[in-house]
């Protein structure tokens, strides 16, 4: 089975969840949101010791034991083939499901299909939320996610984000992940990014790509080395945000460079080859915020899992945010 990789990009907020809810995961986009000072990573969601772990392409069917809902998710994902090398252009939207719940809002559609119980079993076609089980740490040539099926805020046990009373589409996900699958970033998996850049007018854009594993790993490694010496060593040496800013704006570095839209994050970072991406709030300092530390890994905390689509063939998509607003 062939696996696919998306990556999205928006604003991260605070959220509200169900009395039953244990855990917080990603807060969902909107271009138009404000800035939040709490940012809520899927990556900060750890994968608790008894999750069962299955590898990215099973080869065995479902089994009628689940663990969500049975109702399907439609499949609105890329093409099924395997992905061309290099960064193309999307030509469709990517689905509401792939996006990060935003602003006090819940996400809307059809739940996820039921998850068998076995971890050999292949997921039925569909989307699931996807977070990375370990928070801020680079890939390492493999995505390790937490997969949590999508159920209807109604259901009882499940995390949403939106006020009572839910409407009948309203969407959250499961408390405990379903099962930790590993996707391996190499030429046969399909990745797609939606980054934000500036249009013509001042206003930021949603900018969709598509390329493999293997396109995104070196994307992340030219961010990793982009930051270390534009923003990581600075910090840590005791420059100011706001004096590394200026010189980003100055001098553009390493593919950082001032995004130009007013009332936006202040710094845009544009890789060799892929989506423009916004630095989640790495140079922003808040009234009664602490000053932003060095990352381990900007890639890991810019450019973040939020879903995976299994097609009616059995091919995996993983979607991923790439752009917070700051």
């Amino acid at each position: 089975m062939a696996v696919s990789l998306f990556v999205a990009a928006g604003c991260s907020s605070d959220s509200s969840t169900n009395s039953a809810a244990s855990s917080n995961p990603p807060a969902a986009s909107e271009e138009t949101a404000p800035p939040s000072s709490d940012p809520t990573s899927p990556s900060s969601a750890v994968t608790p010791e008894t999750t069962e772990v299955t590898t990215a392409a099973p080869s065995t069917e479902p089994e009628s034991t689940a663990t969500a809902t049975t109702d399907a998710t439609p499949t609105t994902g890329p093409p099924s083939t395997a992905p061309a090398s290099g960064w193309q252009t999307a030509t469709q939207d990517f689905p509401q499901l792939s996006y990060i719940a935003c602003c006090g809002t819940d996400w809307e559609g059809d739940p996820s299909p039921a998850v068998p119980s076995d971890s050999a079993a292949a997921l039925p076609p569909g989307i699931y939320n996807a977070q990375a089980t370990v928070a801020d740490q680079p890939a390492r040539g493999t995505l390790s996610l937490a997969i949590r099926p999508y159920v209807r805020c109604t259901d009882g046990t499940v995390i949403c984000f939106g006020d009572e009373p839910y409407a009948n589409n309203a969407l959250g996900v499961a408390n405990e992940p379903a099962r930790t699958m590993d996707i391996p970033l190499v030429a046969s998996v399909r990745v797609a990014v939606s980054g934000f850049g500036c249009d013509a007018t001042g206003l930021l854009e949603d900018i969709r790509q598509i390329a493999t594993g293997a396109d995104l790993l070196a994307l992340f490694d030219e961010l990793d080395a982009a930051y270390e010496t534009v923003i990581g060593s600075k910090l840590r040496a005791g420059v100011s945000p706001e004096e590394i800013a200026a010189d980003i704006t100055a001098t553009s570095p390493a593919g950082f460079s001032d995004i130009d839209c007013p009332g936006y994050s202040p710094v845009v970072w544009t890789p060799s080859e892929g989506p423009p991406i916004l630095p989640l709030q790495s140079l922003i300092s808040y009234p009664g915020i602490p000053a932003p530390e060095p990352v381990k890994s900007a890639a890991a905390s810019w450019i973040i899992p939020t879903a995976i689509e299994v097609d009616d063939a059995g091919n995996i998509t993983v979607y991923l945010y790439g752009g917070f607003l700051s």
